[in-house]
């Protein structure tokens, strides 16, 4: 596949989706993720482990006693390569804000 059909199966893949991630984005962002707000940090980490296991992911939920909980997730590709996608959970708005 050229990089011009590459970019457009993109697009077309992204806008058959689009409303789909606008709701799921939602959401995401109606959980209050203040970075001192175990409760809605723990919210979001059990979010997206379930939403990386509907994709096929082997998702792990990892207890914390102070801050929000991890997620540990791993999907087995068929290639040689790894990728390694590190992110965060928490924000800087208060409680209150989503």
């Amino acid at each position: 596949m050229n990089m011009q059909s590459l970019a457009l199966a993109i697009e077309v893949y992204t806008r058959q989706r689009l409303s789909r991630y606008v709701e799921e984005l939602g959401e995401l962002c109606s959980i209050d993720s203040f970075s001192y707000h175990k409760s809605g940090l723990d919210e979001i980490a059990l979010w997206l482990a379930q939403r990386m296991r509907g994709l096929g992911m082997d998702a792990t939920i990892i207890e914390r006693e102070v801050w929000g909980n991890d997620i540990l997730s791993v999907i087995r590709g068929e290639g040689e390569g790894t990728v390694l996608v590190l992110g965060h959970t928490d924000t800087v708005y208060p409680v209150g804000t989503a």
